[in-house]
């Protein structure tokens, strides 16, 4: 079944609220964040129930879905606490859940019928098999397996009405997505609890390495976002939640404008360099050249490139919002009477009234293009008047 094209979504992480408000700032459609347990990142900061409802109410005013990972593996004694955690997040409305485990999804799809399922990269989906096995147990998207080429992603996308949400930017693991134990075998951190120690980060060597042989880049596919977007993959996601809010705000930023102006800027892609990499990025595995240049570490000079004028200009950028939405209002001020303001956004509408009566002018009186240019005055808002 071929899926309509439509604009692809931006997908964040945030490890913090100083992330949500960053993301959605430079133009995020959507995050995902992680509670307090059950998350892979387990050494992110993560939300408490109310922090993810402060969340929830931020990016739902500004028409930004939020995502809530609960992708580890559940352990049995685990899953009436998963399960009241998933309740929770549900009467908050969260957009939904990404989950690892099938059988704590089976028991939300059971227990929360509304409740929409993502199946997190954790799962291993890498064929069109998979992709359908989950769109048969209701899952409503799947987050492919990061070690796909485009036309491996794009044999999914057609076999299957599922969504479909590639990872275009941040950290690869040297292992499959869901299927590295090096970390719990060497030190009883798994990845797959939200506990990875990244010893594949530690030197290895090779004859003819670099002394890290199995560190590679991080992962960049911004020039390659309108390809997927025309494939039909639903989302563009940006990995790093354990990363501070000026690093989302770069890679949103740039993303962002990749995908409405064509390309980022110079200026953005120089600071999503800057702000992180390991000795640059790779796609190698999207355009399936499986060499040596997919390999690289934090070098020194990765290290000290996002100084504190960089992270300054990141941080100014993501203090105002890129999207805006058009506020229509009517004011009516009659002699005799209070003052009266009604404003509309899309399906919300608000009126307000004035505490003291209006009186006939001393001397200059009020007018349409004043009144104008006064509500015109929405501050560091994400609205702008309309009509």
């Amino acid at each position: 079944m071929k899926k309509m094209q439509k604009q692809i979504e931006i997908l964040a992480p945030a490890g913090a609220f100083e992330s949500v408000i960053a993301a959605v700032n430079c133009g995020a459609d959507a995050v995902y964040i992680g509670a307090e347990k059950f998350s892979a990142r387990g050494f992110a900061e993560n939300f408490t129930m109310e922090q993810i409802e402060e969340a929830v109410k931020f990016c739902h005013a500004r028409d930004v879905k939020v995502y809530l990972a609960l992708n580890t593996i559940i352990f049995d004694r685990e899953l009436q606490d998963a399960l009241n955690l998933a309740k929770a997040a549900a009467k908050l409305n969260i957009d939904a859940v990404i989950v690892q485990d099938i059988g704590i999804a089976m028991i939300l799809k059971k227990a929360i019928p509304g409740l929409a399922l993502h199946g997190s990269t954790q799962m291993s989906i890498h064929t069109p098999a998979g992709a359908k096995y989950l769109y048969k147990l209701g899952f409503e998207r799947v987050v492919l397996a990061r070690e796909l080429s485009f036309d491996e992603i794009k044999v999914i996308v057609d076999s299957c009405p599922i969504e479909t949400e590639v990872f275009v930017h941040g950290a690869l693991c040297w292992s499959v997505s869901g299927q590295c134990l090096f970390s719990s075998m060497l030190g009883r951190r798994s990845g797959n609890r939200g506990m990875c120690a990244q010893p594949c980060r530690l030197p290895a060597e090779i004859p003819g390495g670099n002394g890290y042989a199995l560190s590679l880049k991080d992962y960049s596919l911004l020039q390659h976002l309108e390809k997927l977007q025309q494939a039909g993959v639903t989302s563009a996601k940006i990995e790093g939640r354990m990363k501070r809010p000026e690093y989302v705000a770069a890679a949103v930023s740039a993303f962002y404008a990749q995908r409405q102006n064509g390309a980022a800027t110079d200026l953005q892609k120089e600071n999503l360099k800057k702000v992180f990499s390991r000795t640059g990025f790779t796609d190698g595995y999207f355009t399936g050249r499986l060499n040596k240049e997919m390999f690289g570490r934090r070098e020194h000079e990765d290290v000290t490139a996002a100084n504190s004028e960089v992270l300054e200009q990141i941080r100014k950028t993501a203090s105002i919002p890129c999207k805006h939405f058009a506020v229509d209002m009517h004011l009516c001020a009659k002699i005799g009477q209070p003052a009266k303001l009604t404003a509309k956004c899309g399906e919300y509408e608000v009126t307000a009234k004035s505490e003291k009566i209006c009186e006939a002018a001393a001397h200059t009186a009020l007018t349409y293009e004043k009144a104008k240019q006064q509500l015109a005055k929405t501050g560091a808002t994400q609205y702008k008047l309309g009509s």
